[in-house]
């Protein structure tokens, strides 16, 4: 893996036995790096200092491309070897991750942040969250997806079930017969942010 003083690694993420991580050298190109731990290869992809936090899950890679400085999310896949940029718009695309072959990141093409997810199986785009608040950070892992959010005007984690069948709604923190259940049949939230204190 990359030397400290050489090629500072500020970020990295592990899927099975594939190590992704940044290298971004006080001078030349940088890049993301991938790691087979089984076998210590290394290969790099994202070539450019401008490529930051990467996520990987079995064979795709995800990172915010920050060259046009507004970034945009773009996604490798191993076993085709190609990459192609997800989001394109001129506003802010950050904060991707993956699971399966489903991608999500923060999106602010609304004017304010919000969730949205790809499906790599079929190409479609779905938009998650629309509310006037912030909805940031989402991570993934299978069909659950959790993100902050600002909607009732503090920090709340909600979460967000892909799960034919599942019953949908909105618990609160601390009292949750006082919300009503949405309508949306995408609002599947949950929020738990206390009750992890």
């Amino acid at each position: 893996m990359a030397d400290k003083e050489d090629h500072p690694t500020d970020y990295f993420d592990l899927s099975n036995a594939k190590v992704a991580w940044t290298s971004m050298p006080r001078s030349g190109t940088g890049g993301i790096y991938i790691t087979d731990i089984m076998n210590g290869e290394t290969v790099r992809v994202g070539r450019s200092r401008t490529t930051w936090e990467p996520k990987i899950s079995g064979n795709l890679l995800v990172w915010t491309d920050w060259a046009t400085s507004d970034g945009d999310i773009v996604l490798y896949n191993f076993a085709t070897g190609t990459e192609r940029r997800i989001t394109d718009d001129n506003v802010v695309q950050l904060a991707a991750a993956v699971s399966g072959d489903k991608v999500v990141w923060q999106d602010h093409k609304n004017g304010n942040p919000d969730i949205f997810m790809l499906d790599t199986a079929s190409d479609r785009v779905v938009q998650l969250t629309g509310e006037r608040s912030e909805q940031i950070y989402p991570v993934i892992n299978g069909n659950r997806i959790v993100w902050q959010d600002y909607r009732n005007g503090e920090r709340e984690v909600y979460l967000y079930a892909a799960e034919p069948g599942r019953p949908t709604g909105v618990f609160a923190e601390n009292s949750p017969e006082e919300r009503e259940a949405p309508s949306d049949e995408l609002t599947m939230a949950a929020s738990f942010y206390s009750s992890i204190e």
